[in-house]
This record gives structure tokens, C-alpha cells and sequence, in this order.
């Protein structure tokens, strides 16, 4: 079993990390997934697409611009993000981007403001998979 690189649980159900291969999906199978929240430049893969309908994962996929040096998530698209995340039908969740770190680590970071998370420890946080 692999998992897919910067494989994290952010808190019970919810599950980060990087875009999962062919290789990963075993590993991810034994989470007992509901819903993968892709943020990609992207649509996301046929054999992801085709694994989840298998397994009978809710899958939403973002499309979010490469990141860079500016922020590329609006407040908009932020809220509606955190409101999947923290559904309580939605559970397990695994949220990814294509490395897991700028956009997943920038969608992660927003939910420890909304948990009233100090900034340095969500600062740190964030720095772990940067």
C-alpha cells in the first residue's frame, strides 16, 4: 500500500495530499472515502474519474489555476471548499491538488483560520508540506 505523496490526515475524516496515482488508489481505498475534492488546472483523470465511480466516491473536481505567485482561489470559491469540507455527509474526505502543497496547503490553512488556529501553529503547519 501507498499512499500519495504528502499523505496527511488534516483531522478525524478529513485526509490531504498530492494527486493520486494508479499506484495510491489501494491505500485510499481503505480510508472508506465519501467524497476526493480535486483542485487541478485540469478535469481530473479518466482512471480517477473511473475509481471513484467505482467506489462509489463523490468526486469534485475544482478547476483552479496553476499557482504562482498570487492567491488563485477566490473567497468564493474558498467558502464553498470549506462547506464541502466540513459537511457532515460528506466524511472521509481526501482533498488534493497536483502536489499537495500551494493550493491544497492554501485551502488547509483557511480551514485552521476558521478553527480559530493560531497563525504561526497554522503558519507551521502549512511549512511542513511547503
Amino acid at each position: 500500500l501507498v499512499p500519495p505523496l504528502r499523505f496527511a490526515m488534516v483531522e478525524e475524516g478529513i485526509y490531504r495530499g498530492a494527486y493520486p496515482s494508479l499506484i495510491n488508489l489501494r491505500f485510499l481505498a481503505r480510508l472508506r472515502l465519501k467524497t476526493v475534492i480535486s483542485l487541478l488546472p485540469e478535469p481530473p483523470s479518466a482512471d480517477l474519474v473511473r475509481w471513484c465511480e467505482e467506489e462509489g466516491i463523490a468526486l469534485h473536481a475544482e478547476v483552479v489555476a496553476p499557482f504562482r505567485e498570487e492567491v488563485v482561489l477566490s473567497h468564493e470559491k474558498v467558502n464553498a471548499l470549506l462547506s464541502r469540507l466540513v459537511a457532515l455527509d460528506a466524511g472521509p474526505v481526501y482533498l488534493h491538488c497536483l502536489d499537495g502543497v500551494c493550493v491544497t496547503g492554501t485551502v488547509v490553512l483557511c480551514l485552521r483560520k476558521l478553527q480559530r488556529w493560531a497563525a504561526t501553529a497554522a503558519a507551521a503547519e502549512y511549512s511542513r508540506f511547503a
